[in-house]
């Protein structure tokens, strides 16, 4: 139900949340058209529970590398993930032993301490108050001891260092922003911009060798945002939109909310040739690819040449866009008006 005079929508809790299920939009009209928001899902979620299960133990040799699995239970993001004992003491992490971002615990090498029967993963789902365990798990390290007989001489030898890790952006410097978290393991850039994009490597070494990974990271965002316009009847007014993503995002155009089938497009731009007063209204656009979306608003406003209007102030700021047209600016109480021979306004702020 909606609040009295308020946007605000709420869903009252009679026990049966389910029916509420799904996603909703807030729309926001008078009498110059309608805004809409972006799509917001309401999921009333299930708790979450590990499945019923039977291990076997896990069987690895002093030295080489093996991967706990976690597999979390589907639920309300965040997730958070935790390995600990059965008497909840968390298992130690460094460079050698770490959590990956998908929950399972990462062994780099086994030593003869990882023999143990209690590893347990907990996902816990704070949102709903909820934390669930997996069964737990068995390891066994067998220790080898590899020998080498040369010229009389015994030699033993049991060498497994742990690699070291090293980030880098080809051809550019890591963005200062940057944060490497998990041992070095994990590279995190907070508020990803598009110059944020490119190819990254990561480098594991060791005496031994080395391993190189890359990454090509993409940042979706918007090339050309509309933008609200206040032009002249008869004038010709261009909305221009596009994103870029990958896959290629679809637009698609609303006015007012509905489609704009009755609108001519080139391109990204939605083109209003000879504009009428019957154009004004709220032009939506929506960038969408299989990771999501992106909406934006734009107000447009045709009118008549020698029209006056009025804005509140501060709120707008009005420039013309031919600046040999004069604007003159005058206070009539709390009010400020704006008139002149002005072929086109600009607004800073939305309608």
């Amino acid at each position: 139900m909606k609040e009295e005079n308020s946007g605000t929508f709420v869903i009252p809790n009679n026990g049966n949340l389910t029916e509420y299920q799904g996603t909703y939009r807030c729309y926001a009209s008078n009498k110059l058209g309608t805004a809409i928001s972006k799509e917001i899902e309401f999921i009333v979620p299930n708790v979450p529970k590990f499945p019923k299960e039977k291990l076997d133990p896990v069987e690895v040799e002093e030295g080489q590398p093996f991967i706990l699995k976690c597999d979390p239970p589907t639920g309300v993001p965040p997730l958070q993930i935790y390995w600990m004992t059965i008497n909840l003491q968390h298992i130690e992490q460094d460079e050698r032993v770490s959590t990956g971002l998908n929950g399972d615990l990462y062994f780099s090498h086994a030593v003869e301490k990882d023999s143990r029967r209690d590893y347990c993963c907990y996902a816990a789902f704070p949102r709903i108050r909820t934390i669930v365990q997996k069964t737990a798990m068995s390891v066994n390290v067998k220790t080898t001891v590899r020998c080498f007989k040369f010229q009389l001489n015994l030699l033993l030898i049991c060498f497994s260092p742990t690699p070291q890790v090293e980030w880098m952006k080809i051809g550019e410097q890591l963005p200062v922003k940057a944060k490497l978290e998990n041992h070095r393991k994990l590279l995190i850039v907070p508020s990803a911009e598009q110059e944020d994009s490119g190819r990254y490597m990561c480098r594991a070494k060791n005496p031994l060798g080395e391993a190189v990974h890359y990454f090509t990271v993409r940042v979706e965002d918007w090339v050309s945002e509309p933008e609200s316009q206040l032009s002249m009847i008869g004038s010709d007014v261009q909305i221009k939109c596009s994103a870029r993503g990958v896959p290629e995002p679809t637009i698609t155009w609303r006015v007012n909310e509905s489609p704009a089938a009755n609108r001519k497009t080139l391109g990204d731009t939605i083109i209003l040739h000879n504009a009428k007063a019957s154009d004004s209204a709220v032009y939506q656009c929506e960038a969408s690819n299989r990771h999501g979306k992106i909406l934006s608003n734009a107000n447009i406003m045709i009118m008549s040449e020698y029209n006056s209007f009025c804005f509140r102030w501060p709120q707008f700021t009005i420039s013309s866009a031919d600046h040999r047209q004069p604007v003159f600016l005058k206070r009539t109480r709390d009010k400020k008006h704006v008139e002149g021979n002005l072929s086109k306004v600009s607004l800073s702020h939305p309608l």
